[in-house]
């Protein structure tokens, strides 16, 4: 069996994956003693840190719990997750990861605080920096009321289901099955040509509606036509482990003492009648918490009214960068919960990320993407450049996938908040990766007494403090740094440290972005590294690439609604 590739796993390890995907590679990971083994290796020279090694302040259990769910959770809501009474022995190898993930999550959470209070740059040295330097609205929806949905109070309900909601593309369902005196029901459903959701939910013998994220467990999911025939994704999943059984492609919500069932439909794109007018979700349900039974219950799908009002743009334009990257626009889909862009990219070598914009009429911009790999290691929740309209807007990440068809060669399904009428696709920037020459020799004596500041490539470097947990035999160390960069410079990559000695030491960073009101990046960070028992008298700091922002790209394709 092909198993998860490195790629995948290191997406996981910093939540860059779609939420479906995420659920999908966990699945396949409590089934793989192969792809545990490799997960654990990536999580290891956490683990090896020690509890002693981590540089944690004596928050109170409400204050650091408060911080935690103000950032983006780590993989599958790793800090919060809600689990059946009885965890199987397969789940150990997600708790081990779990806890290590949350010893990091909460020294990222310091930054993520600072931040929020609004010193991610002291005053000073923004301002020294500064002057070295010088020199939105949604797409409109006809509102209706949603309150006798289940869906109108979702909270993870993004603007495009919404939207489809309020154009009545919602049905309400009183579908149920019954067994060892427990009650499997499916409330309500949506569907159109990009998606279907659906609200479920168990009670009791009594009534009583339980929680859902306590009894819901492991499902078998299909989807048939009326005859009875299974419906299949495109062959080019058929070799891609995430994606071995129809469940795989379901992600899961809580909805108050509801479940939300979500499924993309874009592995579906390119075959002919892919998807008939009508069809059927059957779901059986063998375990509910403890309790062994069998529910099953078929879902009808009716689709012909939300394919007759989804139209398709045909657009088959392309534009190559000079650096060799090739990206063609193939077509545009306006379906009712959402606006897709279907699009192939090609590139040679690494430089395959971009930015672009959707402009109205007016040239008004009305929605954009950047790359999910650009944002640095969560949490980030800035956009990278909101001066230069390349900032993610109004993108609905759980209809937002990638494809990968050969080497080098990806295609995408951008989706954004539904819309109508004439617009614009606008290419607004393309990334470059340069090779650095930056090098920070900081005397650790120094360092302890006063902040360190270092300039290469026209990057500024504060080094401000380092800290140590000198009651570890072999602990961890961290130094603090903060940094604003030169205009179209957006990150580094690639951090080594050595000690006086030449010898190399394996650094691990956690950082948070943000754009100064002059379009610059600002980062803060900090660099953990394994002290074993002392601190080196002095240390060698370097990254290996450095990522810049090209704004000097000229692609427009206009796109029209086709009657």
């Amino acid at each position: 069996m092909k198993c998860l590739s490195q790629e995948h796993l290191i997406a996981y390890m910093h939540d860059k994956l779609p939420e479906a995907k995420r659920e999908q590679l966990e699945k396949h990971l409590d089934r793989c003693s192969d792809c545990q083994k490799q997960l654990e290796q990536f999580v290891d020279e956490l683990d090896n840190f020690g509890d002693d090694g981590w540089i944690v302040d004596s928050f109170s259990e409400t204050f650091e719990q408060d911080i935690i769910n103000k950032i983006h959770p780590y993989p599958v809501s790793v800090l919060k997750q809600s689990v059946p009474h009885k965890l199987s022995p397969i789940t150990n190898w997600k708790k081990r990861s779990i806890d290590i993930m949350k010893k990091m999550t909460i020294t990222v959470a310091g930054l993520a605080l600072v931040v929020s209070l609004g010193t991610l740059v002291s005053p000073t040295f923004a301002t020294y920096v500064s002057g070295l330097y010088t020199g939105q609205t949604d797409a409109g929806i006809d509102v209706i009321s949603t309150k006798n949905s289940l869906f109108s109070d979702y909270k993870k309900a993004d603007k495009g289901l919404i939207h489809a909601i309020q154009k009545g593309y919602s049905k309400p369902l009183d579908l149920s099955a019954t067994d060892q005196g427990l009650t499997f029901e499916v409330k309500e459903v949506l569907a159109d040509p990009l998606r279907i959701a659906m609200i479920i939910g168990v009670k009791d013998s009594k009534g009583n509606r339980l929680d859902a994220s306590e009894l819901y467990d492991e499902e078998e999911i299909s989807l048939k036509d009326q005859k009875g025939n299974v419906l299949k994704p495109n062959q080019e999943l058929a070799n891609d482990p995430l994606y071995k059984q129809e469940s795989d492609f379901w992600a899961h919500d809580i909805h108050g003492d509801y479940i939300v069932l979500e499924r993309a439909l874009f592995d579906f794109y390119g075959k002919e009648n892919a998807l008939p007018d009508e069809m059927n979700v059957e779901l059986t349900v063998k375990k509910l918490g403890v309790t062994k039974g069998n529910w099953k219950i078929q879902v009808p799908i009716d689709l012909k009214k939300a394919k007759e009002a989804t139209k398709t743009t045909k657009i088959n334009q392309e534009y190559t960068s000079p650096q060799g990257l090739k990206i063609s626009l193939k077509e545009v889909v306006f379906a009712p919960s959402g606006t897709q862009l279907i699009m192939e990219t090609t590139a040679k070598g690494a430089d395959k990320e971009f930015t672009y914009e959707l402009a109205d009429e007016q040239g008004k911009n009305m929605a954009a993407w950047e790359s999910p790999y650009l944002r640095g290691t969560p949490p980030v929740d800035e956009p990278l450049s909101e001066k230069n309209g390349s900032s993610n807007k109004n993108v609905l990440d759980s209809l937002t996938e990638r494809i990968r068809l050969a080497e080098g060669s990806d295609r995408w399904f951008h989706t954004f908040t539904p819309t109508s009428g004439k617009m614009s696709f606008r290419l607004t920037s393309l990334f470059l990766r340069e090779t650095a020459d930056f090098q920070a020799n900081l005397n650790i004596e120094k360092l302890q007494k006063e902040p360190i500041k270092v300039e290469g490539q026209g990057n500024l470097f504060r080094f401000t403090k380092i800290n140590q947990d000198e009651k570890a035999a072999k602990g961890v160390s961290s130094i603090d740094f903060e940094a604003v960069f030169p205009k179209d410079f957006i990150n580094v990559i690639g951090w080594k440290i050595k000690d006086e000695t030449g010898k190399r030491i394996k650094v691990f960073h956690s950082e948070k972005t943000t754009i100064t009101p002059n379009g610059n990046v600002q980062l803060l960070g900090k660099l953990l590294f394994i002290n074993e028992g002392k601190l080196p008298k002095e240390l060698t700091i370097s990254y290996d690439t450095v990522l810049k922002q090209n704004h000097n790209v000229q692609w427009e394709v206009p796109i029209q609604l086709e009657k």
